[in-house]
C-alpha cells in the first residue's frame, strides 16, 4: 500500500499492512534531528504519511511589521513572534468592546496565498494530502477579543458572540470552499475546546455557539466529497457525539493525559478515526526510549483494531524532547509489530 492508500483505508476503518504514522516537529526539535541526520528531508527520514498545507498561519495574515518580533495580522491583532520561535503570542486584541459596530473583517479572497499549493501537492502526491484552516472558530474569537473577555461574553454578551461566530464562519467558508477545489484527500480544522479535565466552557454553551457554525464548515467539506478532520487539545469527550452528528470523521491530537483511549475506541471507534495519542506532556519529554516504545505499542494495540488509527505524538514536538526519545518513536513507528 502507498502512504495515501494506507491513511485512506485507516479513515475508512479498514485494517492496513501497518499503521500509518506522522510526527511533526517545531524548529528546536528539527534542529536536534538534523544534528543526527544532517540537512535532509526529515519527512522522508521519519516516514511521514500526511502532508498538510495551511495558507492561514502567521505569514499569510501578516499585514504590517511593527519591529523584528511584532506584527499586525489581517484581523488587526498584534502578535509577538520572537526570532527562532514557532508559536506567537497575541499581545493586543482589536475588539476592546463586545461590539462589531466599527470593526471590518478582512476579505478572505485577498488573504489567501495559493500559488505554492499546486507544487506542494505535486511534491507530496504519494502522501495523504490535507488542506487546513487553523484558528477556525474559538481561537479566532479570542485572538480578536482576548481570552478572558470572550469567556465572559458567552454569558454576559451572548448576542455579540452569536454575531462574532457567524462572521468568523462566513470568512472561513470562503477559504474552505476554495481550498477544497484542490486535489486533496481531507480537510483539517484547527481549534482548541478542551482542557486537562473537560471543556473550557459548559457543553451546552458549546452546543449553542459552536455547533451550528462548525456544521456549516464541515458540510462544505463533505459536499466536496472529502472527510473532515479536527484538532482540539484537551478532554472533549462530552461533545464527541455532537461532533459525529455534525460530520467529523477524524479527531486529533488525542492528549494522552486528558482522554480514555479504551473508552473512545469502544464507544466511538466505528464512527471516528483517531490521530495522535503518544504523550508530548509526559512520556516523550520525560520518559526513557523504552517507555516511548512501550507507549507506541500500547496506542497501536488499543486504537488500531479494525482500522481507524494514525499513530502520532499528541502535538508537534518541541525542544524539550530528548533526541533519543524522538529516534525511539521513529524506529518503533517504522518497524512496528501489530
Amino acid at each position: 500500500m502507498t502512504k495515501k492508500e494506507r491513511v485512506k483505508a485507516a479513515i475508512a476503518h479498514q485494517e492496513t499492512d501497518f499503521i500509518p504514522f506522522q510526527m511533526d516537529c517545531l524548529s528546536a526539535a528539527e534542529k536536534k534531528l538534523k544534528a543526527v541526520f544532517g540537512d535532509v528531508d526529515l519527512d522522508e527520514i521519519i516516514g511521514n504519511h500526511l502532508a498538510m498545507f495551511e495558507p492561514s498561519h502567521y505569514s499569510l495574515f501578516e499585514t504590517e511589521s511593527l519591529d523584528s518580533s511584532k506584527f499586525k495580522d489581517a484581523f488587526d491583532a498584534t502578535w509577538e513572534l520572537k526570532p527562532g520561535e514557532d508559536i506567537g503570542t497575541v499581545i493586543d486584541y482589536p475588539l476592546k468592546e463586545a461590539s462589531l459596530k466599527d470593526y471590518f473583517f478582512p476579505d478572505p479572497n485577498k488573504v489567501m496565498e495559493l500559488e505554492n499549493i499546486p507544487g506542494f501537492i505535486e511534491k507530496n502526491q504519494e502522501k495523504f494530502i490535507m488542506g487546513a484552516l487553523g484558528f477556525s472558530l474559538y481561537e479566532r474569537a479570542w485572538i480578536l477579543r482576548g481570552i478572558e473577555p470572550i469567556l465572559i461574553d458567552f454569558l454576559a454578551n451572548p448576542l455579540f458572540v452569536e454575531e462574532l461566530f457567524e462572521r468568523i464562519t462566513e470568512f472561513n467558508l470562503v477559504i474552505t470552499k476554495r481550498l477544497c477545489q484542490f486535489p486533496i484527500d481531507c480537510f483539517h480544522f484547527g481549534d482548541d475546546w478542551g482542557q486537562q479535565h473537560g471543556l473550557i466552557i459548559d457543553p451546552d454553551l458549546w452546543r449553542r455557539f459552536f455547533k451550528k457554525n462548525l456544521k456549516k464548515m464541515y458540510e462544505v467539506v463533505h459536499d466536496a466529497g472529502l472527510p473532515v478532520s479536527i484538532h482540539s487539545c484537551g478532554d472533549i469527550t462530552e461533545i464527541i457525539p455532537d461532533l459525529i452528528e455534525i460530520g467529523v470523521n477524524m479527531i486529533s491530537p488525542l492528549q494522552a493525559e486528558a482522554l480514555d483511549f479504551e473508552f473512545l475506541k469502544k464507544e466511538y471507534g466505528k464512527d471516528l478515526a483517531f490521530w495522535g495519542g503518544v504523550s508530548t506532556q509526559r512520556t516523550l519529554p520525560n520518559g526513557t526510549p523504552l517507555e516511548v516504545r512501550e507507549e507506541v505499542q500500547k496506542r497501536i494495540r488499543v486504537l488500531s483494531k479494525d482500522g481507524g488509527y494514525i499513530l502520532a505524538p499528541s502535538h508537534e514536538l518541541q525542544g524539550d524532547i530528548p533526541v533519543e526519545n524522538i529516534l525511539a518513536f521513529i524506529d518503533e513507528a517504522r518497524n512496528q509489530q501489530k
